[in-house]
């Protein structure tokens, strides 16, 4: 049965497209069209996100349609696949500077980044994790110790810092989204996610959507607001008020429109990050 995941990509592209369109001021404003070509706009498009927070979307449409041609295969070939591409993600990521001398990888990177400006994308990032989270839902195993997949994602997150600190420390990350440890620290949290016995609420979805879809927005309106009114240093230059503010006007204004849409139907509209019931 295909509804259920053409519903999902119906309401991620829709989500998108909204998205894409709200911030379209902000990006004239900040000057990031000027100058831009059709590909640079099919690379914005498909990898890099319309605005730095929206990868996430076209990253999880790009690693859903990668699944679907890749479902027909045994499981285990998937999981090699999805993670050789993790793995060549994070040889362009965390791990760049190892092997960035090296002719061959300096050529494979050198073309790939000309077409996307990020391996945190929907070709190396996102499949591995959909992946995961598909088939430990479909398992569902009996064994799924709370205490012991807490303490697994404890120590796997410990590690993870530590993987963080040590590769900043020796300065080789071209960026910092992709880690060995992270696929670790993710199948434990997905294991205590299935231990949530709680019916999804839909005000809940919509709040946490509009959170992520917003929060930008109260960057900007907070970083205008300290300078019209001269309060940089508690607002802009104090980063723990600063971050504070735009959870708060964040969750606000998410939390308004969520009054504002319930008196509505929201049988059509995506309302969070996991759309499918």
């Amino acid at each position: 049965d295909y509804r259920p995941l053409i519903r999902f990509l119906r309401k991620s592209l829709f989500m998108y497209g909204i998205a894409t369109l709200m911030y379209l001021p902000v990006n004239f404003y900040a000057g990031h069209l000027s100058g831009i070509t059709f590909w640079d706009g099919i690379r914005l498009l498909l990898f890099d996100g319309t605005f730095y927070h929206l990868w996430y979307l076209p990253a999880t449409i790009l690693g859903v349609f990668i699944l679907i041609a890749l479902r027909k295969l045994p499981v285990a070939v998937i999981a090699t696949i999805v993670f050789l591409l993790y793995g060549l993600g994070l040889s362009g990521d965390s791990y760049y500077g190892v092997l960035k001398h090296t002719p061959v990888f300096d050529c494979f990177y050198g073309r790939l980044f000309e077409i996307t400006s990020y391996t945190r994308n929907g070709l190396f990032y996102a499949p591995v994790f959909l992946f995961m989270g598909t088939m430990l839902h479909q398992k569902k195993r009996p064994e799924n110790n709370k205490y012991l997949n807490s303490l697994g994602l404890f120590i796997s997150i410990l590690c993870m810092i530590a993987e963080g600190f040590g590769l900043h420390r020796l300065d080789v990350q071209r960026h910092d989204s992709m880690y060995i440890t992270l696929p670790i620290c993710m199948y434990f949290l997905f294991r205590l996610v299935l231990l949530i016995k709680i019916r999804p609420d839909k005000r809940i979805r919509i709040i946490s959507t509009g959170i992520y879809l917003i929060h930008p927005m109260m960057i900007i309106a907070v970083r205008g607001f300290a300078k019209y009114t001269h309060t940089e240093a508690l607002f802009i230059e104090n980063s723990i008020m600063h971050y504070c503010t735009v959870c708060l006007l964040s969750f606000l204004f998410a939390w308004i429109y969520q009054k504002i849409r319930f008196s509505f139907s929201v049988s059509d509209f995506p309302t969070g990050r996991a759309w499918i019931e």
